[in-house]
């Protein structure tokens, strides 16, 4: 009796195929009859099965002789992979002396593993924003599985986001296959202000071969670049040839030079070198001059990237102190260099990334002195020469201090009592001189104003 026996060995088990992967089978025959095979041959029912030429020449095969074998090698197709398993039937023939035939098959079913598997990388054009720009997102997905995804959109997690309408309807792909679309976003001044990276995610779905559901993300971040700043820029209504009563309107201009919105934003008064009442801001007159501002009921300003404002103090009059004190320090040489009337004042606010502060001043250069004077001698006329004995010498005379009549007396230490009656073109050029000229132009000044007040 003849008889036939194959088996054919079942692939690595847990392997996980993808399309183009080769399977190789091991086919095993031996004949447990008692009659000698003459003729043994293998065939394979499954499409595609290449089987080395050995197999149609395995015989003759004695009874209960060693086995005998071949190999026959598949290339796995995606639509094995798809199925999730993958069956194979061997066949076994053989035939004795007498022309009796005897067969035996084998059915071996591997798994093929199917995993379904999305890997979505999204980058951005930019890594850093200082300032409300578009950023444009690129989201690559590539099918990191082994079966083909079907219905592929991507979506973007990111309030605002704008996906163009490729992203909706991405198709298919195949294991290994690739596909982008591309997203915008505005950054708003919110985000700046935030300080916290933009983070974004886009999110890739599609379906598997048995209709499930295939998700994964992708995310990136943006850093945001903070730059707080703030200016104040200070001005006087008149910085040269202020006299005495003169009124002075102080502007403040406070700018946001940086890149985040102030709050809180004020302006204090500093240093201040005049002696009458010091001036103040006036809340009533400040305003928006430029960009974007926010003055509240309360008097509370909210300043946005180049947004300013600009206010006014009340008027300050100047005092005959100020004058006085600008004129004792003036060089008795060049007659420059006195003491500038100024005012400073600092703008403060508050940031998302701390306090900024910004210091200014103004200054303002004054006309002569008030006419009062700190006591001093008391005006002399020159009197008469005495005749002199002939042949004596007229003894030398000192000079009296200086003062002004006529507009009041003013009397420095030292120097040329200066009275109607002295004829100025004669007073010689000294080191003191551009004081002294100065200083009658303003005491005869004030007499006329007198003169008209009265």
């Amino acid at each position: 009796m003849a008889s036939v026996s194959t088996t054919h060995a079942d692939p690595v088990a847990g392997t996980i195929y993808q399309a183009g992967d080769v399977v190789t089978y091991l086919f095993t025959v031996t004949n447990p009859g008692n009659v000698t095979l003459q003729t043994v041959a293998i065939t394979d029912a499954l499409p595609g099965v290449v089987l080395q030429p050995a197999c149609s020449t395995l015989g003759p095969l004695a009874p209960n002789a060693p086995a005998v074998t071949c190999t026959g090698t598949y290339t796995v197709l995606q639509a094995d992979i798809n199925r999730g398993y993958l069956t194979n039937t061997a066949v076994a023939t053989g035939e004795d002396s007498s022309g009796n035939t005897v067969t035996d098959d084998d059915v071996v079913t591997t798994p093929t593993n199917p995993y379904p598997g999305l890997t979505v990388t999204k980058t951005a054009n930019v890594t850093t924003v200082s300032t409300p720009q578009q950023i444009t997102y690129t989201v690559n997905v590539r099918n990191s599985g082994n079966q083909t995804i079907s219905n592929l959109v991507v979506t973007d997690a990111l309030q605002g986001a704008v996906a163009e309408a490729k992203c909706a309807d991405l198709g298919s792909l195949a294991p290994g296959e690739s596909t982008s679309c591309q997203v915008t976003y505005q950054v708003t001044q919110a985000d700046i202000d935030a300080g916290s990276p933009i983070h974004n995610v886009a999110v890739a779905k599609g379906t598997d071969e048995n209709d499930r559901p295939v998700i994964n993300t992708g995310d990136v971040d943006v850093d945001v670049a903070q730059n707080p700043d703030i200016t104040l820029e200070k001005s006087v209504s008149e910085t040269t040839g202020v006299s005495e009563d003169d009124e002075l309107i102080y502007s403040f201009l406070v700018t946001n030079t940086g890149n985040v919105s102030l709050s809180n934003v004020t302006i204090d008064e500093g240093a201040f070198t005049g002696t009458g009442t010091a001036p103040q801001i006036d809340a009533d007159t400040c305003d928006v001059v430029a960009g974007s501002a926010t003055i509240a009921a309360n008097g509370d300003v909210v300043l946005a990237p180049g947004g300013a404002i600009r206010c006014f103090s009340t008027p300050y009059t100047v005092t005959e102190q100020d004058v006085l004190n600008y004129f004792s320090t003036v060089d008795a040489t060049t007659g420059l260099g006195g003491t500038l009337l100024s005012n400073t004042a600092t703008a403060n606010a508050t940031s998302p990334a701390g306090p900024v502060s910004d210091t200014d001043d103004a200054t303002t250069a004054l006309n002569g002195p008030a006419p009062s004077a700190p006591a001093g001698p008391t005006p002399t006329t020159p009197q008469p020469t005495q005749p002199t004995q002939p042949g004596a010498t007229t003894p030398a005379t000192s000079k009296p201090p200086l003062v002004i009549t006529g507009g009041g007396p003013y009397a420095p230490t030292g120097g040329t009592v200066l009275t109607a009656q002295h004829n100025l073109m004669a007073i010689p050029i000294t080191a003191g001189f551009f004081g002294l000229l100065g200083l009658l132009w303003f005491g005869l000044s004030r007499n006329r104003r007198q003169e008209r007040a009265s």
